[in-house]
């Protein structure tokens, strides 16, 4: 076929490209000792993220129960769903993903902590849980000190609920060419000083897990960091948003058709 017969709108996916992307990134993550669990949010296609573990991925992450329903064709040893599951319908499905896979989720709430133990009761599973932090984007996460040490504290009092460590997401980074790098830096302060304090109290994690694809080559650079989430990266659609991206090459786009050209120069 040729890209002229192609009915309109068409996604078109450049597959050198996107394995270049996939093997760069899986490349980076073991070369510095990094956890790789991308986010699947941005293809939600199961064939590749089988091709993500394939390439060394410890595990996926998904955003929402249907994507971790969708995502269980990957046959995935580990999902995390990177946002608090609530609600007795979502939790009893989350709970049919969980007896098929090890599940991890993240959360923020004494509430999402209590119900989400309530459901892995009554259907005898086990999850893990990962404490969300804010670390100044300001969308998601408890504020590090206190208020972390007591999200903590809740988790490793329910039953059936595993504490695996703390996840954060530094969504504000946009660019580490200059301009976001005073605040990268204080992330990874902030992120030292955290730890020390989780250590302090006994409440040490196994999983610290971050990083964006935004700020994805640098992840090694904060200490204490054992896992990135990178998304994007799969097709490298944010060039224009991250300028620390522009070198790579975008693997997909999108072929339209022209319905009218009026006479005269092209506008």
């Amino acid at each position: 076929m040729n890209i002229s017969e192609l009915e309109t709108p068409a996604l078109i996916v450049d597959l050198d490209i996107m394995e270049r992307n996939l093997r760069r990134v899986a490349d980076y993550a073991a070369s510095h000792g990094l956890r790789l669990r991308p986010h699947t949010k941005t293809h939600k296609i199961p064939a590749l993220g089988r091709r993500q573990l394939d390439l060394g991925a410890a595990g996926l992450t998904v955003a929402k129960v249907s994507e971790a329903e969708v995502m269980l064709a990957a046959e995935p040893q580990d999902l995390l769903v990177a946002y608090p599951v609530t609600g007795e319908g979502k939790l009893k499905r989350l709970l049919e993903v969980a007896r098929k896979t090890r599940v991890t989720v993240a959360l923020d709430s004494e509430s999402a902590v209590l119900q989400l133990s309530e459901a892995a009761s009554a259907a005898a599973v086990d999850l893990g849980v990962l404490a969300e932090v804010d670390a100044g984007f300001g969308r998601v996460g408890v504020s590090p000190g206190p208020e972390l040490t007591a999200l903590i504290r809740t988790i490793q009092r329910q039953p059936r609920l595993r504490y695996e460590g703390i996840a954060f997401y530094p969504g504000h980074i946009r660019n580490l060419d200059g301009a976001d790098d005073e605040e990268f830096m204080r992330i990874g302060e902030q992120l030292r000083a955290m730890l020390d304090e989780l250590r302090r109290e006994g409440l040490a994690p196994n999983i610290v897990s971050g990083g964006s694809t935004p700020s994805l080559f640098h992840s090694h650079e904060l200490e204490g960091l054992n896992e990135i989430r990178p998304g994007t990266y799969v097709f490298n659609t944010s060039t224009r948003c991250f300028p620390r991206l522009a070198s790579w090459r975008t693997a997909r786009r999108q072929c339209s058709s022209r319905s009218s050209r009026p006479p005269g120069p092209a506008r």
